[in-house]
């Protein structure tokens, strides 16, 4: 047994069909559907929504539709799962002396306090300021990483404070760098002359 060519096993035939769905009773259209998107989602997490799909087939309910989501990069923050990392420049007097700056996060800026001798490259913990985890209570932590920047441009009176400021302060090789340099000297085979 087959379905009948004309009707396809409706039991009807429609002897004007209109010109959008040819007799089908059904036409496509798009439409906006608005849904709320749940703090957290990753790249490729799939939303259902109920009832949205394609209708159904001889007058069935209709199906489901899928959302698949596709994250934007952001310019300055990188997500790691639930964390955020961001990279902060600091100038050489900010890292040597210490302070306060001030640091965007997703929820607005918030002041965090780097300590004097703050080196390149330490990472800060913002604890609670990453992403929500999904159907959970707990959120991630935002990771502050200190970019240390060097000036490249120093007018007379700069180039004059920091070479002050060098003849003052150690050498490589000197005081807190040779604990460095002796690390070094043991891991290859070298003795530290007394």
């Amino acid at each position: 047994m087959t379905d009948c060519n004309a009707c396809r096993g409706e039991g009807k035939t429609i002897t004007n069909p209109c010109t959008q769905c040819r007799g089908q009773g059904k036409q496509r259209r798009k439409r906006k559907i608005a849904t709320t998107i749940p703090a957290g989602v990753r790249e490729d997490t799939q939303i259902r929504l109920t009832g949205e799909g394609e209708h159904g087939f001889n007058g069935g309910p209709p199906g489901d539709l899928f959302v698949v989501f596709r994250i934007e990069e952001h310019p300055f923050f990188d997500r790691d799962g639930i964390n955020i990392r961001l990279d902060v420049p600091v100038n050489i007097v900010q890292a040597s002396l210490g302070g306060t700056i001030v640091v965007p996060t997703i929820e607005g800026d918030v002041e965090l306090t780097i300590p004097a001798g703050t080196q390149n490259g330490r990472v800060f913990r913002l604890k609670g300021k990453g992403v929500a985890q999904i159907q959970g209570t707990r959120r991630g932590d935002q990771l502050v990483k200190i970019n240390l920047r060097v000036p490249t441009k120093l007018d007379n009176t700069q180039k004059d404070l920091l070479e002050k400021l060098g003849i003052t302060l150690p050498q490589m090789g000197d005081e807190e760098d040779t604990g460095i340099f002796s690390k070094f000297k043991n891991v290859f085979g070298g003795r530290e002359s007394s």
